[in-house]
């Protein structure tokens, strides 16, 4: 981690394992976190409004871990952030470009479906 000026720098790790899926990626980024991630983590950004108000991953109840599902000219990705350790590790997913980012919207959609779901069940009580 490095500073300019007295403000942390982000540097980011690429993992070393080799990941086929979007799985394997979440699985390995929540091995290294080591704590459960139950709670959606939004897109908040509006100048990306590909994934403004999308769940585009999890994070932990006290906000300090979480990962993401990413896409940019590297391909598709997961990014692993735990604030507590300063970590921030860069999952790659083995998949061709066009194909991956398909598939991040994709993942997106379930994961927003699945919380409408959950949303929806919970006001039912």
């Amino acid at each position: 981690m490095g500073s300019i000026k007295g403000k942390y720098v982000k540097v980011e790790t690429i993992c070393p394992h080799y990941h086929r899926t979007i799985k394997d990626a979440i699985r390995c980024a929540q091995r290294n976190i080591g704590r459960k991630m139950l709670k959606p983590f939004v897109g908040m950004k509006l100048n990306r409004l590909a994934n403004f108000r999308k769940v585009i991953g999890f994070q932990t109840e006290d906000r300090k871990a979480r990962f993401r599902l990413d896409f940019d000219e590297g391909g598709l990705h997961v990014n692993e952030e735990d604030k507590r350790k300063r970590r921030y590790v860069r999952h790659n997913i083995d998949i061709e470009p066009k194909l991956g980012q398909h598939l991040m919207l994709l993942k997106w959609q379930k994961w927003k479906s699945w919380m409408v779901h959950l949303i929806y069940s919970h006001s039912q009580r």
